[in-house]
Formats: C-alpha cells, sequence, structure tokens
C-alpha cells in the first residue's frame, strides 16, 4: 500500500458505537447510495483505487473489499471481471474472467 505519508484524506477512527445504532446504519447506507448515485469519478480516481487494490496486502484487501461487498454486493475483483469482459456480475463470461485472473494470482 502506499506509503503512509501520502494520504490524500483525513485518516481516522469512527466512534465504535455507531457499529451499533441500526438507525445510522441504515442513514448510513442510504447517504453512500445517494452520493455515489450522483458523483462522477475521473479515471484517475478508479485508477488510484485498482492500484492501491493490487499493493495492498491481503488483509487490506480484504477491507477494501468488505466495502465493496456492503455497498454493491461484490467484490471489487468481481465487479472489474464483469466489466472487463462487457457483462453483468454472475455471466458466465465474467465469471470465467474472474476465475482466470484469480489462477493467474492478480
Amino acid at each position: 500500500m502506499a506509503d503512509k505519508s501520502s494520504f490524500v484524506w483525513e485518516n481516522f477512527s469512527i466512534p465504535a458505537d455507531l457499529a451499533e445504532d441500526e438507525n445510522f446504519l441504515i442513514e448510513l447506507k442510504a447517504q453512500f447510495v445517494a452520493q455515489a448515485s450522483t458523483d462522477t469519478p475521473s479515471g484517475s480516481d478508479l485508477a488510484r483505487v485498482i492500484r492501491q487494490y493490487n499493493d495492498a496486502s491481503p488483509s487490506e484487501r480484504e477491507a477494501m473489499n468488505n466495502v465493496f461487498v456492503w455497498a454493491l454486493g461484490y467484490t471489487l475483483p468481481r465487479l472489474a471481471a464483469a466489466v472487463s469482459a462487457g457483462e453483468r456480475v454472475g455471466s458466465d463470461e465474467a465469471d470465467d474472467l474472474y476465475e482466470r485472473w484469480k489462477s493467474e494470482g492478480r
């Protein structure tokens, strides 16, 4: 992962008790969806996510995938394989590409 001094955004803990507040969690997901649906990320933003994912340790990738699964229902590699195959997640073509990437150790 990138040198810790190169973080672009603030990086600190969120109050742990929020993980127990069902209303907060529902609203967090709603806000996430609302923000994501109106945002237009640049290609460089998305390229950075992929580079950071690829450079990450297994536990860091797990954390990143937890966010993708929470938000979208799929890991970043699963979603990337589908987009790369020009198909929907779960299609035969996307699954074949995903399995090929996995076997190649990507």
